[in-house]
């Protein structure tokens, strides 16, 4: 899962909150034919508040990103990301990578960088239901 509207959670409210996981998780349930136990919180932020949620909302596997999650919790696990732009090498060397290449990292994070901005865009300038 990965919310319903790709929106930062820690900077929604609670009923926004449960809305954006269970409604993801119980569309792809439905979609798939089977339970979804994982999130990938997007742009990998979430809070410890945002972790109980995603449990209690029957998530057993929470994902961050490739620098987070540093400690046993299955609710905080690291992960790297994978582009639709990505080819199959890419893909390989990534999961080859243990740790990352510093090449790997430096274009993971030129990649990434303007997802930075998107949750202040969600929270300031675009309005929700």
């Amino acid at each position: 899962s990965h919310g319903v509207s790709h929106r930062a959670l820690p900077y929604l409210n609670r009923q926004q909150i449960v809305y954006e996981l269970e409604k993801s998780r119980e569309e792809l349930s439905d979609f798939i034919k089977k339970p979804v136990r994982t999130i990938a919180y997007p742009f990998g932020l979430q809070s410890k508040h945002v972790q109980e949620m995603a449990g209690e909302a029957g998530y057993q596997y929470g994902c961050i990103n490739l620098w987070g999650g540093r400690t046993p919790n299955p609710l905080c696990l690291r992960r790297f990301p994978v582009y639709g732009t990505d080819s199959l090498n890419a893909l390989k060397r990534k999961i080859k990578s243990h740790p990352f290449q510093r090449a790997e990292i430096l274009k993971l994070q030129m990649l990434s960088w303007p997802a930075i901005l998107t949750p202040l865009y969600q929270k300031f300038l675009k309005k929700y239901e």
